[in-house]
């Protein structure tokens, strides 16, 4: 039939001429292309485009086109000659589009890419294209008119095995992210995609989807540009919405940030150090750059535990090191279920013994105080009820200042206890051997309103002061001690303290620590001390008791001896003394019996593991070897709470706190100071056969 013929000739004629077409197709040199796709690219972003790869076409529906080994020129002061480089460009492209003039790319896929977002010292952008292009290259712009279709079109973005690397010259930081996927779904290169990333930003592992602004507002934004994202990092759950002006440069911030985990330390993962809290918390703020250089959290609100935290904070870069300010506020923050504790207990509340005799306390492991050099900082903090695990704190007041290394704490005050806590301290962190500075001043700390605002049932209670200054440099904890001066005074009146803890001590300690509190070896639940009285003077690492007494209901102890924190070595000299009820005429009515004395005992070895020995010879020995002449409350200052009893004190702690601070205590009868009271012959010859025998006994 003629109908059958027709057919067949137009269907003979439709395969010759797509065969002639694929032909065409196949053998057609696109890279003549080049030249042309450069000029353009120059002429509109007045950077060149190299490609260095074959230009080909793959039949298929749509087909594809292909383009290898391009790279995109960067800024003439970028510190790498390309901005973006890739290794393969495959663009799917519908066919029937183009007839209109309009390139509608179906899938556009990029395999390793390299991108490079850079910030030079004054804030230009690498992505700046404005300046670079050159004058007359570009038409004028048509007159204004309705919108019409998009004549470059891309509905998804894919790039596999890619890196992007941000320089920023004004704080002299790099980092650089790891794309294993990125994908972005959109309908047209003017409207908003979604986006999916899976890959790394150093050595963080990082999800992130959501929904962003248009491809066209990333390169050439007109508008500020959307965001909505939700990520997954370092166990944090992190959701971001707002927009930025220049999100190309990342930056024109305003944000919306919130982060939630199940554990502080996995911060460390992005700080890179380790994270002394642990615990659930959350975090949110509004992110904002008000000018270049300048990040801003404000509206920002934490909880650790059951806290909550809330403040500001600020960060300026572009001088030779950032500058953080931040205050913080809260009105109740309990640390201790977060902070995190390395050791355990032992089994049966026994200290372990030490498996070395000599092993080393102080670290002479160098300080690495280079963090303190990386940023200056001023931060105020204030907190009305803080909770640590030893500490409770009310009204604590804080301020912060870091400056090229220097750090200080002026002032810190607290309330605990009922009293009142005061530090100052400064490190000096700009040379090597690191300067420390701190005084510490504790005064009428009540343990027993301190232990219930810990919602701790112990009974235990007393009055505590102290007083430490102490100075020192060097370039390891071992360092700072060897050089340590300063002075240590701790006064603790009217307690009570279970004797259940004389067990967690080791065997040394504890039989020492009996044997003080209880010689005459009766048993009881609680030890009830009137007072305790420690004056401790630290000159080039060797820490001098200036005074050492002990009062309690059962007996008085005193002591004498030093500790070499340089060579971490201790001598100590004790000598108990029982309480009687009748009161000699020899002591004054204080109720002490010279004649029933314990034999005395010292306390010697390294820190790390002290020996208890009785021996009256080195009793003695450490005792001339303290005080060098000078009569302390130690053993032989005993006899001067004794002799001062006829000038009207009958109140040993009052001595040796009036004692404390000022000095080597010297009695009446050895001052040489003007209007110093003559102790009477006789008192002193009632006392000489006590005193000569007081190492004897």
């Amino acid at each position: 039939m003629r109908w059958k013929l027709v057919t067949g000739i137009i269907a003979a004629v439709a395969a010759a001429l797509l065969t002639i077409a694929a032909i065409v197709f196949y053998s057609y040199d696109y890279n003549r292309f080049k030249p042309a796709i450069g000029r353009a690219v120059e002429n509109s972003l007045g950077r060149r485009l190299t490609l260095s790869g074959d230009i080909r076409i793959k039949l298929g529906f749509p087909p594809v086109l292909e383009a290898r080994d391009g790279a995109l020129q960067n800024a003439a002061w970028g510190s790498r000659p390309d901005m973006l480089s890739v290794k393969r460009l495959e663009a799917r492209v519908d066919l029937l589009p183009l007839l209109n003039g309009i390139v509608r790319v179906k899938r556009l896929d990029l395999v390793e890419v390299a991108l490079l977002i850079e910030t030079a010292s004054s804030g230009a952008s690498n992505w700046d294209f404005a300046d670079a292009v050159k004058p007359g290259t570009l038409p004028a712009p048509p007159p204004a008119a309705e919108p019409g279709p998009d004549i470059f079109a891309c509905e998804e973005l894919s790039v596999e095995n890619g890196t992007i690397v941000f320089i920023d010259h004004r704080s002299g930081g790099e980092r650089t992210a790891r794309i294993d996927r990125l994908a972005f779904k959109a309908e047209s290169f003017h409207s908003s995609a979604n986006v999916q990333f899976q890959g790394w930003i150093e050595a963080l592992p990082v999800q992130i989807n959501g929904r962003i602004g248009s491809i066209a507002g990333l390169i050439t934004p007109a508008a500020p540009w959307p965001v909505e994202l939700t990520a997954q990092a370092a166990g944090m759950d992190i959701s971001v919405s707002g927009s930025l002006r220049k999100p190309a440069d990342l930056a024109g911030f305003d944000l919306s940030v919130a982060a939630k985990g199940a554990d502080l330390t996995n911060l460390q993962q992005i700080t890179g150090a380790s994270f002394p809290l642990s615990g659930p918390f959350t975090i949110s703020g509004r992110l904002t750059d008000p000018e270049a250089g300048s990040w801003t959290v404000s509206d920002m609100a934490a909880t650790l535990g059951e806290g909550r935290i809330t403040g500001a904070l600020s960060v300026k870069v572009g001088a030779d090191r950032p500058f953080v300010e931040a205050t913080l506020a809260s009105e109740r923050l309990d640390l201790r279920p977060l902070l995190r504790r390395e050791g355990h207990a032992v089994a049966g509340g026994a200290a372990p013994p030490h498996p070395h005799r000599n092993r080393k306390v102080f670290s002479a492991d160098s300080f690495d105080f280079s963090w303190l050099r990386r940023a200056d900082v001023s931060a105020r903090v204030e907190v009305d009820h803080l909770l640590l695990p030893r500490l409770a704190v009310d009204g604590f007041h804080g301020t912060a200042r870091l400056e090229a290394g220097l750090l200080r704490l002026q002032p810190l005050t607290a309330g605990v206890g009922g009293g009142r806590l005061e530090l100052d301290l400064s490190l000096d962190a700009r040379d090597p051997a690191a300067a420390l500075a701190a005084n510490l001043k504790v005064e009428g700390l009540d343990v027993h309103t301190m232990l219930q605002a810990l919602w701790s049932s112990e009974p235990i209670d007393g009055l505590l002061n102290l007083d430490i200054k102490a100075h020192t440099a060097g370039a390891s904890l071992a360092a700072w001690m060897a050089h340590m001066n300063g002075d240590v005074i701790a006064v603790a009146k009217k307690g009570h303290f279970p004797s259940k803890y004389w067990e967690l001590l080791g065997a040394d300690l504890r039989t020492l620590l009996t044997r003080l509190l209880d010689p005459l070896s009766q048993p009881a639940t609680v030890t009830e001390v009137e007072c305790l009285v420690l004056d401790f003077n630290v000159v080039n690492g060797i820490a001098h008791s200036d005074v050492m007494l002990l009062v309690t209901n059962r007996m008085l102890a005193t002591g004498v001896g030093e500790v070499n924190l340089k060579d971490e070595e201790l001598r100590f000299a004790f000598k108990p003394v029982p309480r009687e009820k009748d009161n000699s005429k020899l002591t004054g009515g204080f109720g002490f019996s010279l004649g029933g004395l314990s034999e005395p005992f010292v306390l010697t070895g390294p820190l790390s593991d002290p020996a208890l020995s009785i021996s009256t010879t080195d009793t003695a020995k450490t005792l001339a070897k303290a005080v060098g002449g000078t009569l302390l409350l130690g053993p032989v200052g005993l006899a001067a709470v004794f002799l001062e009893h006829s000038s009207g004190n009958t109140d040993p702690c009052r001595t040796a706190i009036e004692a404390a601070g000022k000095g080597p205590y010297r009695t009446p009868a050895t001052s040489s100071s003007p209007g110093s009271k003559k102790q009477p012959d006789g008192l002193l010859k009632r006392f000489g056969n006590s005193i000569d025998n007081f190492f004897t006994k």
